[in-house]
């Protein structure tokens, strides 16, 4: 599954788009996992990251609107769940704010919630 997430991301990084298909079979692959006992351990996947992996995949392949979507959906499961996934994934966390910012800034330097996001971010 991870290394379906990572396939995404490099074709994206070769600038295909049409990335969903391979990011469905990912995602079923997940669903027919076990939930893991402990969602720190690097070695088993977290379902809840799979969104990240989804927005991300879609950012690099500039398909804005699913990466909305799933940006959505992350934002969401971080304003329920900050607390206690937040000191496990930190790092990962901090890598994907600071792009996330840094595009946003790009593309959009006058909306506001850029500007929040971009104070907010360095305290994730």
């Amino acid at each position: 599954m991870q290394l379906i997430a990572q396939e995404a991301k490099a074709r994206a990084r070769l600038g295909e788009s049409d990335l969903q298909p391979l990011l469905d079979s990912g995602r079923e692959i997940l669903d027919r996992l076990p939930y893991p006992g402990r969602p720190d351990n690097h070695f088993e996947v977290d379902p809840a990251k799979w969104e990240y992996y989804a927005m991300d995949v879609h950012r690099l392949a500039g398909n804005d609107q699913l990466a909305r979507q799933y940006a959505t959906a992350v934002i969401q499961d971080n304003l329920a769940s900050q607390a206690s996934t937040a000191p496990a994934s930190r790092p990962s966390l901090v890598m994907v704010a600071g792009e996330l910012s840094s595009e946003l800034t790009t593309r959009y330097p006058n909306e506001p919630l850029t500007h929040h996001f971009t104070e907010a971010a360095p305290t994730l």
